[in-house]
């Protein structure tokens, strides 16, 4: 009865001891586990650290020591015995209630390498295109790589002392930040260089603009210890209706500016006259200059910037050049024997000449008089389609 009493307390000695080896054998070896090994940080379930354990670092991975919200200390890739006499910065975590052999601390595993394909986007809302002054809704798209570049922060100041499953946690903050930087350095760029929303949403600038966001993202993610490596596929657009728009009125204003151009109006008026010359000489009148100045595509600058007096002065230039260089004894044109001809006013449409102070032409019914801009008030040359001023379309 006594034997086999004896041999049942030794057996249930013996499984204790295997127990209690088993549950120091699981204590003394520490390590990120796999099914982890794609998160940024991962905290070590325990608190309570046994001393002389083995931590494994991976190379591309810190191991930190956190005690009441402070750094203690922390290890680098490779395999550490936890032995105060070999890692200084122990000493500081010791609980001296266990027999000074426990450590307590939170341990956390935080990765150095980089994390790519974290896909952004959304509205940036209104942005003034500087080439045309309009305002477009835009979007911003793209993808985005990060690392972490200083573990304590990272933790301190973003993680604290929650358990993170995934990297959602860390990656929608860096995108609350992208928010504020996105649309910061879009108009900020579009200001200081002037560039065409046309040009951006067509990826122009693309390169610009993703290097423009890494630099300032700098600032916004230092506190958190994290860093923006690289932006790729960056994309800013807008509706195809307002890039239509945009054209549009990229071209009216092109040709608005060219009209007003006063180079290219004096080169049109020294066209015009000697073409008026010429045609008056040949004894085409002053309806064939009219014919000629419209027929060399400078219609549209007539309506602009020539007025009607500037017609008739050609006119009359050319009309002195032709009696210079008739023959002395050419007999007198009626004009000449009844002395200077009357003003008269060009019609600008088809050249007849009219009596001064006629408000529409006698011969195709244009008007003659200076009309106003149906927006702005400024005036206007009879024909024109365009005002110089705001560039309002005429009906």
């Amino acid at each position: 009865m006594y034997s086999t009493h004896s041999a049942m307390d030794r057996k249930a000695g013996l499984m204790g001891l295997m127990d209690g080896f088993k549950g120091e054998v699981q204590q003394q070896f520490i390590a990120r586990p796999d099914s982890s090994k794609d998160l940024v940080l991962y905290k070590w379930p325990e608190t309570n650290i046994r001393m002389m354990s083995v931590v494994t670092v991976q190379p591309d991975e810190w191991a930190y020591f956190i005690k009441q919200g402070q750094v203690v200390g922390y290890l680098q890739g490779g395999q550490h015995k936890l032995d105060g006499a070999q890692i200084p910065f122990l000493g500081g975590l010791i609980d001296s209630f266990t027999g000074s052999n426990v450590l307590m601390a939170e341990l956390y595993f935080i990765s150095s390498r980089e994390f790519a394909n974290n896909k952004f986007g959304g509205s940036m809302g209104e942005v003034e295109d500087p080439a045309t002054g309009e305002v477009v809704r835009c979007g911003v798209y793209g993808e985005f790589i990060f690392k972490v570049v200083d573990p304590a922060k990272l933790i301190l100041n973003l993680v604290g002392t929650q358990t993170i499953s995934s990297n959602d946690f860390i990656v929608d903050a860096i995108k609350d930040q992208l928010t504020k930087i996105l649309r910061a350095t879009v108009n900020s760029k579009l200001k200081a260089e002037q560039w065409s929303l046309i040009d951006v949403t067509s990826g122009t600038y693309t390169l610009d603009f993703e290097k423009a966001i890494v630099d300032t993202a700098i600032g916004y993610l230092e506190p958190f210890g994290l860093q923006i490596t690289r932006i790729e596929d960056f994309l800013v657009n807008m509706d195809e209706e307002d890039r239509q728009r945009l054209l549009e009125l990229k071209d009216r204003m092109a040709k608005m500016r060219l009209a007003g151009d006063a180079r290219y109006m004096a080169a049109a008026q020294t066209e015009a006259m000697f073409g008026a010359a010429e045609g008056m000489a040949q004894g085409g009148g002053g309806a064939d200059m009219a014919g000629l100045f419209v027929g060399a595509g400078l219609g549209q600058a007539v309506g602009a910037g020539m007025q009607a007096g500037q017609v008739q002065q050609a006119a009359q230039e050319a009309a002195a050049a032709e009696k210079a260089a008739a023959p002395a004894d050419a007999p007198a044109t009626p004009a000449a024997v009844a002395g200077a001809a009357p003003a008269t006013i060009a019609c600008p449409k088809c050249g007849t000449a009219n009596p001064e102070g006629s408000k529409f032409c006698s011969n195709c019914g244009t008007a003659l008089g200076p009309k106003q801009c149906s927006n702005c008030g400024a005036e206007l040359a009879p024909d024109a389609k365009f005002c110089p001023q705001c560039g309002t379309a005429q009906g």
